[in-house]
């Protein structure tokens, strides 16, 4: 294998394998960090990166968590704080596990904007029936975001058309009156 001229230092290093896996497709985070420890052949580097860049991309593509107690997409629209996520459908929160994909610390978390969460509500259920029925195993989640102007309604689909092809997408809805 070639040498370098000039190493990268352990900075670059950090941003390249960043970057790299921003871009691995959703799922195949664990391979994509596999093959990248064994090229930059760093495991100091490599272990103290793994917690944050695995939060972030379960985050970016809407990793599901399906469990007795939830049932919810993992993005930073229901973050509350570092690691801990808002299943609003059961309104529960919960402490989440990145790189074991492990939920657990389950805790009531009611709604306390009764209009807001009617909004939510009417939406999960049009949407959920929408996801059942075009997207078979897929998940979806409404979230409440407090705005400085007004409050808003986000939407998050997670779903498989097929082996090759998977679609995740945020969409925001401003309804009236809310």
């Amino acid at each position: 294998m070639a040498q370098l001229e000039h190493p990268l230092s352990r900075q670059e290093k950090v941003k390249t394998v960043s970057s790299l896996l921003k871009q691995a497709p959703p799922e195949e985070f664990c391979e994509a960090f596999s093959d990248l420890r064994l090229l930059v052949g760093d495991d100091s580097l490599m272990c103290q990166e793994a917690a944050s860049l695995c939060a972030l991309h379960n985050k970016l593509h809407f990793t599901p968590v399906r469990r007795k107690e939830c049932e919810v997409l993992l993005t930073r629209h229901n973050e509350l704080e570092e690691n801990h996520f808002l299943d609003s459908q059961r309104q529960v929160s919960f402490k989440f596990d990145h790189l074991r994909k492990e939920a657990s610390e389950f805790q009531a978390h009611p709604q306390e904007d009764e209009k807001g969460e009617a909004w939510r509500r009417a939406l999960y259920e049009g949407l959920k029936a929408y996801v059942s029925s075009h997207y078979p195993g897929g998940i979806c989640s409404v979230f409440i975001k407090d705005t400085a102007i007004r409050k808003i309604l986000i939407a998050c689909i997670a779903g498989r058309l097929n082996f090759c092809y998977c679609w995740k997408k945020p969409h925001h809805l401003h309804p009236p009156g809310l």
